[in-house]
């Protein structure tokens, strides 16, 4: 009896103490259900507010485009001051300027009257053309359909705008966005020698803008640029060439399989490490002999090296094709109908591909006697010395 007022009071203590836990339990679940539901809850398109798209700002450099005309050589060419923030400038611009989009697009740009002017002699249709001054555009050999009041591709625009758009260091102040020709198929209307050109691996632009000079002042039957080579449209390569490649019939971004099939005459591989299976200082060219049967066949272990894909070193795949070596002047080009000549690129050189092509049509590489501790020559100037004797012969 002494003891149970106190285990009375106990457990009335513990039981209200459990009920309150309990009940704040049961708070805390019933708080992370109303919580979840209002996040998971279905939602009523009533009570969303929807931002309202504000038009983007349009870019005006507050020159207003109007119609004017310059003196031209017969007549009065009509051109038009354009606002240089148009969406279509910077559409051509942007696509000429990158390699993808200016095969998407279809468009080139070429700078500087000279280049434009030959673009223009050779039918490439512009799509605009633009100039800080009337002077630069006087007397443009461009065709009057492309100049009507209705329709004119000139346009003028500040000189700070098209120094931003140049790939110069400085504007010559005329550039022209044309519609990419097609060279393969181009009609030749003049004498060409017997003669093709293959690139393989010249992945400098000033090379290939020199080698299309060269290839223009022959002049070739035509220029073929193996995958692999410089973008025959990079600004470099178009100003190097100084307007040559509007004049020649060139196959672009070719594969070796369109070359065994199409081109046809005698392979000659120019070759600067020839040089190491002869000396060049004692031999005479009339006391040369080819080292081995022109009319033998490809070796059988490097057509099964082909089948395995596994390609030997260069320098070992010289050896073991064993093709014939001439210096340059050493070969009587007139005994031959055409002639294939392959040239490579200083960094990468030639594939193997083209000993392989060569062996196949029993092909010869050639070379240029250099001294005073000279390894090799541009390839352009290489190219030159050897194109030109062929040509030397043939005219005599």
């Amino acid at each position: 009896m002494k003891h149970s007022i106190p285990i009375t009071l106990f457990l009335f203590c513990c039981f209200n103490l459990d009920a309150y836990y309990c009940m704040k339990s049961e708070n805390r679940r019933t708080h992370r259900t109303r919580k979840y539901e209002k996040y998971t809850a279905p939602l009523n398109r009533n009570q969303i507010k929807f931002k309202k798209k504000e038009p983007k700002e349009v870019v005006k450099s507050g020159i207003e485009e109007s119609f004017e005309t310059v003196k031209g050589k017969d007549t009065e060419l009509p051109y038009k001051v354009l606002d240089p923030c148009s969406s279509r400038l910077t559409s051509l611009m942007t696509a000429a300027k990158s390699r993808k989009q200016r095969y998407k697009k279809n468009t080139i740009m070429l700078e500087g009257r000279r280049l434009i002017s030959d673009a223009l002699q050779a039918g490439v249709k512009p799509l605009m053309i633009l100039f800080t001054r009337k002077q630069l555009i006087e007397d443009l050999p461009i065709l009057d359909e492309y100049v009507t009041p209705e329709k004119t591709v000139l346009h003028k625009i500040p000189y700070e705008y098209l120094q931003n758009w140049s790939n110069l260091t400085t504007s010559p102040g005329l550039t022209g966005l044309f519609e990419m020709p097609k060279l393969e198929n181009r009609p030749l209307d003049f004498p060409t020698l017997p003669i093709t050109f293959i690139c393989d691996n010249v992945r400098e632009p000033g090379n290939l803008g020199s080698i299309l000079r060269i290839a223009a002042a022959i002049p070739v039957q035509k220029v073929v640029l193996l995958k692999g080579c410089v973008d025959l449209w990079d600004p470099k390569v178009t100003r190097t060439s100084c307007g040559s490649l509007f004049n020649l019939r060139i196959e672009n971004n070719a594969m070796w399989e369109d070359v065994r099939d199409n081109c046809q005459g005698k392979v000659i591989v120019a070759d600067h490490l020839a040089s190491d299976e002869y000396d060049p200082v004692t031999m005479r060219a009339e006391d040369y002999v080819d080292s081995v049967d022109m009319e033998s066949e490809v070796p059988e272990e490097i057509q099964e090296d082909e089948e395995e894909e596994e390609i030997l070193d260069k320098n070992k795949l010289r050896k073991v094709l064993n093709i014939p070596v001439h210096p340059y002047y050493g070969i009587e080009y007139k005994n031959h109908e055409s002639y294939v000549i392959v040239i490579g690129g200083e960094t990468e050189g030639l594939s193997e591909e083209t000993f392989l092509f060569a062996k196949e049509n029993n092909g010869v590489r050639v070379n240029i006697p250099l001294s005073n501790c000279v390894n090799s020559l541009n390839a352009a100037t290489a190219l030159g010395i050897i194109t030109f004797e062929i040509k030397k012969q043939l005219q005599n």
